[in-house]
């Protein structure tokens, strides 16, 4: 994710890019809530899957895991937000 951020900040540099235009400040503000949701739910919930699966876990366990219904809608957040962002990095609406 890093690594993401900071190749976007060397192409708006590049791309001689103002970082105030609006569809740039709405995919920052958009890429922030990826990573909140990711790091607060998405992660804790992929970790907990895994040491299940390692570990000698229970099928119950592991069916009560993918049925998580807080971790789901986190994770389809996170894409449909990716998607919102790549849809502005093509686009690059006015939005004014």
């Amino acid at each position: 994710m890093a690594l993401g951020i900071l190749a976007g900040i060397t192409l708006v540099y590049l791309g001689k890019w103002q970082p105030l235009t609006p569809w740039l400040l709405l995919s920052f503000i958009l890429i922030g809530a990826m990573t909140i949701a990711n790091r607060t739910v998405v992660r804790p919930w992929a970790l907990r899957v895994r040491n299940a699966i390692e570990g000698d876990s229970s099928p119950a366990s592991l069916n009560q895991l993918t049925r998580d219904k807080r971790a789901l809608m986190a994770r389809l957040f996170v894409i449909v937000l990716f998607s919102f962002v790549t849809a502005l990095m093509m686009s690059k609406p006015a939005l004014a």
